[in-house]
């Protein structure tokens, strides 16, 4: 959230790329939502990125949060 120009997408591509160094080299999946001008497309060809989703797809957009929240339910239960 921020004004253009504020380093909003510079900022997730960054965590992007950041995320697939762990420690453990463990398995590491990014999904992204792009509502802006699609300055996070470049992420796409990264092996540990899942998608980057336009905003404006909203058939796409829910079926990422539903998956997303198909994945905390389960692990909520895996892990009480």
């Amino acid at each position: 959230y921020g004004a253009g120009g504020a380093g909003k997408s510079a900022a997730l591509r960054a965590l992007a790329v950041a995320a697939a160094v762990t420690s453990l080299g463990g398995p590491i999946q990014v999904y992204g939502l792009d509502f802006g001008a699609g300055g996070l497309r470049m992420l796409e060809d990264l092996p540990h990125v899942g998608a980057i989703i336009s905003g404006d797809d909203d058939e796409r957009v829910i079926r990422l949060l539903r998956t997303l929240r198909d994945l905390v339910d389960d692990r909520a239960v895996r892990y009480a």
